[in-house]
């Protein structure tokens, strides 16, 4: 389920000419972790979320391509 909605909102977020999805997590949350590095997120720097430790970026496809 977590891999479909990820899927869909970068979709959706390409579908708005973004050329890049930032996330931030934590550590604790391993499943979110795995979720985003399985799906071609990289570890960046810039968290600025207190809670969160992590965050991740991935770079899109150009508009009509497969991401």
């Amino acid at each position: 389920m977590g891999t479909f909605l990820l899927k869909e909102l970068e979709s959706e977020i390409a579908s708005r000419n973004f050329q890049q999805i930032w996330v931030e997590t934590a550590t604790v949350l391993k499943e979110a972790v795995k979720l985003y590095e399985s799906n071609g997120y990289q570890p960046a720097i810039g968290v600025e979320t207190p809670r969160c430790d992590l965050v991740y970026v991935k770079y899109l496809a150009a508009h009509g391509q497969h991401l």
